[in-house]
């Protein structure tokens, strides 16, 4: 199906809401997705336990939501000029390869955020080959490639085959509510995370450390266990003790923070010569 449906079989009146639409709309499914293939992720492979992936409260992962809003839209983009690539498998070797770049740009970026704007690290590559900064490394490169040909062959068609059903039903202001209401809760849980992440922030940058958002979770959650006291799945940082309380805990574990106090020292004495 040719992507420049936008202009073709939608008419000016509903082109702008059928984008804002579409967006939101891919935003929010993959969002979910994307939260539940890391919860079992973490359950399977690293935690070992269930844990709720990210620094939001209730099933979302923002990263997941623009990254596959980011490659529909450059898969649209690029399927208005895919008669020009002088055959197929050019074609569709071009989209792969960009998917692939995109999404290791998105992640970087997305590190880099939180890492530096916050002192917190979401994610941690460091022991990976050919890591930068812990944030991207060749591994996750290639497996974000062949998620993206994943997409590309598998996906693209049915999702947009999907937003048209949605668009031409009678329901589609009653579809536009719902997702409204999605978006109301995501507005509140994002500002009560963000309280939580500001004083995380503000403890980091006095200790001159890069909390790990994980490995503070299990933190907090051994402690509790310790004390007879059930982490809360959705909300793991809830707690008897005051969040600074369990930050001090996570940062006199020496086996996290020696080596990064270390690193940070070792950055210092450099940026004086």
């Amino acid at each position: 199906m040719q992507c420049s449906f936008f202009i073709e079989s939608i008419d000016t009146g509903l082109m702008f809401r059928g984008i804002f639409f579409i967006l939101a709309f891919i935003f929010m499914v993959f969002s979910l997705l994307g939260w539940v293939l890391e919860l079992f992720f973490r359950r399977i492979f690293t935690a070992k336990k269930w844990m709720n992936p990210g620094f939001l409260k209730g099933p979302c992962l923002p990263i997941y939501g623009f990254g596959i809003m980011a490659l529909y839209v450059y898969v649209t983009i690029l399927k208005n000029w895919e008669h020009d690539f002088g055959g197929q498998w050019i074609f569709d070797l071009v989209v792969i390869l960009g998917i692939g770049v995109l999404m290791t740009v998105i992640e970087l970026i997305a590190g880099i955020i939180f890492i530096e704007g916050m002192h917190i690290r979401l994610w941690d590559y460091s022991k990976r080959w050919g890591n930068y900064k812990g944030i991207i490394c060749p591994l996750f490169s290639l497996l974000w490639t062949i998620a993206g040909a994943l997409f590309y062959y598998l996906l693209y068609a049915p999702i947009t085959d999907m937003i048209f059903l949605f668009l031409e039903l009678d329901w589609f202001e009653l579809a536009t509510f719902l997702m409204g209401v999605y978006y109301g809760i995501l507005i509140m849980d994002f500002a009560i995370s963000m309280r939580i992440t500001t004083r995380i922030k503000k403890f980091a940058a006095e200790k001159n450390i890069v909390v790990r958002f994980e490995n503070f979770k299990a933190n907090v959650s051994r402690r509790l266990s310790s004390e007879n006291i059930k982490a809360k799945f959705l909300s793991p940082f809830r707690s008897p003790h005051a969040l600074e309380e369990h930050l001090q805990d996570y940062f006199n574990d020496t086996n996290e923070t020696k080596e990064q106090i270390s690193l940070w020292k070792k950055k210092k004495k450099e940026e004086r010569k």
